[in-house]
């Protein structure tokens, strides 16, 4: 009885340094953030989308602390309602969420360590899944699980060692769970629901967005968020 009390408690505190070191991984990462608050960039965007033939689009990208985000572009753009740094936004306040390690794995050459992030805030994030690097602490890959839009999935590629703010992002999605701008979206959203055998009712494509001339907190105005014809 004694041996298997002592085993339990030799279990728990292991667990429980296991659950700091998977803290103390995410504190690194938002630490790398804390200090910026505004971004602005050029960004080019190229899609992959099924039934969707949309050229290579450029445009200005702003960011605004905490959950402000925008691309102004000439064209329409598909683009999930998770915006790129909603991985670092959720991170933002540990009372939100509990961090479980889930083993290592590599991202592109680079060695990471796997993160779970269990949200407990009841919102529309059930599961987000980081690969950090182990030596550079950065956010290689991230998968996102939301309620309404299913799974998207980060790729994240840095110009440099010192960066930590991505020079390409690649998203992946089931695009027919996003609501499409009318102007390109009847064809794509308004296929018959009569399916083949073996066909998957979503359909899975990929946006790459190449980031050049990025400018840290260079302040953005909450007035560049509005609208011009609201």
């Amino acid at each position: 009885m004694r041996q298997l009390i002592i085993s339990a408690f030799i279990m728990a505190f292991s667990l429980h340094a296991i659950g700091q070191d998977a803290n103390a991984i995410l504190n690194n990462v938002r630490s790398k953030f804390a200090n910026v608050n505004d971004i602005r960039c050029n960004v080019e965007m190229k899609f992959d989308i099924p039934g969707v033939a949309i050229d290579k689009i450029s445009g200005k990208m702003i960011y605004k602390k905490p959950d402000k985000f925008r691309v102004r572009t000439k064209g329409l753009i598909f683009l999930p309602k998770q915006n790129p740094f909603s991985q670092l936004e959720i991170l933002d306040d540990p009372t939100d969420y509990m961090a479980v390690p889930a083993g290592t794995a590599v991202s592109n050459g680079i060695n990471c360590n796997i993160i779970n992030v269990i949200p407990t805030n009841g919102g529309e994030l059930v599961l987000m899944k980081l690969l950090i690097g182990i030596e550079d602490g950065r956010i290689h890959e991230s998968e996102l699980t939301l309620k309404r839009e299913g799974t998207v999935q980060y790729f994240n590629t840095y110009a440099s060692a010192e960066d930590f703010i991505p020079t390409i992002m690649e998203f992946k999605a089931d695009f027919k769970r996003f609501k499409m701008p009318k102007a390109i979206s009847g064809d794509f959203n308004s296929k018959p629901v009569r399916e083949e055998e073996g066909q998957s009712k979503y359909e899975t494509g990929r946006v790459k967005m190449t980031i050049s001339n990025l400018e840290l907190n260079r302040k953005v105005d909450d007035s560049e968020f509005v609208d011009e014809d609201s």
